[in-house]
């Protein structure tokens, strides 16, 4: 009885999911880079560390209004990035 011994698919698709995972990281890394210092800073302190809006304010010196203000537009500079670079390319380098 001849068998073939294979990997099961699912973990195949994990293996490409992970892949594209970290594809995506490089690419928001080199979009996160692109921003002013300051506005990257923002950015990460509340989405990545997820420090909440008073502890940033405090931490930089900064009012709400101007904390929201940061954020939106970090967020578009790196929505735009990532569709240039990701979404519309499939993972081109920025």
């Amino acid at each position: 009885m001849d068998v073939e011994v294979r990997a099961p698919k699912s973990n195949e698709v994990r293996i490409r999911n992970h892949a594209a995972a970290l594809n995506f990281f490089d690419i928001l890394q080199i979009c996160l880079d692109k921003l002013p210092p300051n506005t990257a800073r923002v950015f990460v302190m509340r989405e990545v560390l997820e420090l909440s809006s008073e502890e940033i304010c405090k931490e930089l010196t900064i009012t709400a209004n101007n904390l929201w203000v940061i954020l939106y537009r970090a967020r578009m500079s790196l929505r735009e990035c990532l569709e240039m670079n990701w979404f519309s390319g499939g993972g081109n380098r920025a």
